[in-house]
């Protein structure tokens, strides 16, 4: 209709939001094209707000697609053109989406600052959905750094702001970072139905991506409770669902996940194949998680040389 009227800020408009729905569904190419479409339109009509708000959108599918250094170059673009035009809520969204990409790198004590920044310059203009994303993001860097405590209670914070809001798919967010600090706490119990609850909501509302985090995140529980077969069968969920959406960090921590319960079952040439794909996205991501998965894989080559060593280069009976 916009077109047909040739109301090119209203088109703008339109392909913006709906660039907005396929990311948050999960479609990240067509998420992408639409965000740099809507660019392309407001720079054609010089609205600086428009395209900051379009290189905002244009930085999170970046995130979601796992390239994290033309996230950060768009955010702090996005951030900059926000404050030229002195507009908070803009400054303080890219403050937060500037924290989760240093979240993401490793960089958990700058990403901590971003998180508190951007909640100081929301509880400024009482922006309480900003308030409640800073404090999850906060609880999260907290949760990564250890201080469980804490942790736990920013995400219940924001959980309960995010309940008074009506924000249904935030809750579930905060739902699984909850079941994350009860699970690293070894609450397990509490652990499992935080983390159901959270799986079931993403489910329900469509969200692709958050029902493979939460999927990956029942694998680490069962598989430190339950056992390695059960695990494997939610990390594989928790695989074609990230595999579907395009998300290379969520495909990596499934792989991860497959790798730790074929080592628990001895199969130790699918725990180095699934380990090396897995490394693969996360040295091409630049991510913290790089470290750990390598060092895994140096035990687990070791193990299947002398596994080898011994047996003949034959693997055990399944």
């Amino acid at each position: 209709l916009y077109h047909t009227l040739d109301n090119r800020l209203g088109q703008a408009h339109a392909v913006l939001d709906l660039g907005w729905v396929r990311r948050r569904t999960g479609n990240s190419p067509e998420a992408g094209e639409l965000a740099q479409r809507a660019y392309d339109l407001y720079h054609t009509l010089d609205d600086h707000l428009g395209q900051a708000n379009a290189l905002r959108a244009l930085g999170l599918v970046r995130q979601m697609t796992g390239d994290y250094q033309d996230a950060r170059q768009l955010a702090q673009r996005a951030h900059d053109l926000y404050h030229t035009l002195d507009n908070r809520l803009g400054q303080a969204n890219a403050v937060l989406d500037l924290c989760r990409v240093q979240r993401r790198t490793g960089d958990y004590l700058e990403a901590g600052k971003l998180a508190q920044r951007a909640y100081d310059l929301y509880h400024t203009f009482g922006y309480r959905l900003g308030q409640a994303n800073a404090l999850l993001d906060l609880g999260w860097v907290r949760r990564l750094t250890g201080d469980y405590l804490e942790a736990g209670e920013l995400a219940q914070r924001a959980y309960d702001l995010y309940h008074t809001l009506g924000n249904r798919q935030n809750e579930a967010w905060a739902l699984l970072e909850l079941g994350q600090v009860n699970r690293d706490t070894r609450d397990y119990a509490t652990a499992a139905d935080l983390l159901e609850r959270s799986r079931a909501r993403f489910h329900e509302l469509g969200d692709r991506k958050g029902e493979a985090e939460a999927l990956t995140a029942a694998g680490d529980l069962q598989a430190a409770t339950i056992g390695p077969e059960l695990a494997l069968a939610t990390y594989q969920q928790a695989l074609t669902l990230a595999r579907q959406i395009h998300s290379p960090l969520d495909q990596a921590h499934a792989l991860e996940g497959i790798a730790s319960c074929h080592s628990a079952f001895h199969h130790h040439r699918e725990a180095v194949q699934s380990l090396r794909e897995a490394i693969v996205l996360y040295q091409r991501l630049g991510v913290a998680e790089t470290a750990r998965a390598t060092d895994h894989l140096k035990q687990l080559e070791a193990v299947l040389h002398e596994s080898a060593h011994r047996g003949g280069g034959k693997e055990p009976q399944r």
